[in-house]
């Protein structure tokens, strides 16, 4: 075989191998950018439900804080009544035992 033949279909032969591992390569960086990309898309999911939970809190938040203050108040008034009621039994406690 002519030896310039032979020379020229060894590099194109090299150049294939190199061809064949840089396609490789970027098969590879291929696979894990579009893993990536599948966790980043699960992130913003995780984040959009995250988001519409908040915001249903958000909107009931008045609500709560309507009946948190209705709770408060109702919890002083019985707690004055306690009072009263136990102002009342020491007065009876006193005028029985005398």
């Amino acid at each position: 075989m002519n030896p310039f033949l032979k020379q020229y279909i060894s590099r194109i032969s090299a150049s294939v191998e190199n061809l064949e591992v840089l396609l490789e390569r970027h098969e590879r960086l291929l696979h894990a950018a579009q893993d990536e990309k599948e966790q980043k898309v699960q992130e913003w999911w995780s984040i959009g439900r995250n988001l519409k939970t908040m915001e249903h809190t958000l909107a009931r938040l008045p609500s709560l804080e309507d009946e948190n203050q209705r709770l408060r108040e109702q919890n002083l008034e019985i707690r004055e009544r306690t009072k009263r009621i136990l102002t009342i039994a020491k007065a009876i406690s006193g005028s029985i035992e005398l």
